[in-house]
């Protein structure tokens, strides 16, 4: 007559349950991969998204700030500048004689085929 081993049917189990478990680990490591990648990737475009949107607010905000600083330096600029552009201004007949003396040189310039000092009218 065979005795029954309680020891003997427990060690079996044990292996059966030792074995389940390192097949458990093992499709676990094996999804962990693709899973890791997949949320790699995912934070990569969501902080490029995240970026772009605060790239773009930055810029904006810059463009603002220096738009009203520039406005600000040329109120300061053209307030510096213009006494002394008024005290120097030219009147019509010396700026009608200064452009009467540039048409003159250019009429002269001898790469003009027309010129009237190379006579080919």
């Amino acid at each position: 007559m065979e005795t029954f081993d309680v020891s003997h049917l427990a060690a079996n189990r044990l292996d059966f349950v030792s074995a389940l478990l390192a097949c458990i680990a093992l499709l676990l490591a094996a999804s962990a991969f693709p899973l890791f990648l997949l949320l790699r990737d995912r934070a990569a475009k969501v902080a490029r998204e995240a970026a772009k949107e605060e790239l773009a607010a930055f810029m904006e905000d810059l463009e603002k700030t220096a738009v009203s600083r520039i406005e600000a330096l040329l109120l300061g600029t053209m307030r510096d500048y213009m006494p002394p552009t008024k005290e120097n201004a030219m009147s019509d007949d010396i700026a009608n004689g200064i452009a009467g003396a540039q048409e003159a040189k250019s009429d002269a310039d001898p790469r003009n085929p027309e010129s009237p000092s190379t006579g080919a009218r």
